[in-house]
């Protein structure tokens, strides 16, 4: 079987299009961040305050997506959504509804626990640890 030039340059153009995008996907992956993905609850805290369900929803071809966030007040249950960034420093998030001031988040892996640390109206909070929610 012989391939024709024209062949062959459409297959070099469809391979460099496919090597650009896996390159793209892999140089966006958040290296050094824990794997944020998935739904996670309140495990133990010294901070009563923290927030009961945090749940992100990663783009794979970027350092942001979606997510919600849930407080617990006796019977009330307050949920927030939007989006979050990841940067260099932590985590950006940014609140729509109800709208928030943004914050910064700071993660970390506990084995199969993540520790998230923010401040959340006007209080600091360091050891919220969340286990997934399977």
């Amino acid at each position: 079987m012989r391939l024709t030039r024209k062949t062959l340059i459409i297959l070099s153009v469809v391979l460099l299009a496919g090597a650009f995008l896996v390159g793209y996907v892999w140089y966006n992956q958040s290296r050094g961040m824990p794997d944020l993905d998935g739904r996670w609850e309140l495990d133990a805290s010294n901070e009563q305050a923290c927030f009961t369900t945090v749940r992100f929803v990663s783009n794979p071809i970027g350092k942001n997506g979606g997510l919600s966030l849930e407080t617990t007040n006796g019977q009330f249950v307050q949920m927030y959504y939007g989006t979050y960034t990841i940067q260099t420093n932590g985590i950006n998030i940014a609140l729509t509804n109800p709208e928030v001031p943004p914050f910064d988040m700071m993660a970390e892996s506990q084995e199969n626990k993540l520790k998230l640390a923010y401040t959340w109206e006007g209080k600091e909070y360091n050891s919220c640890v969340y286990v997934k929610n399977k």
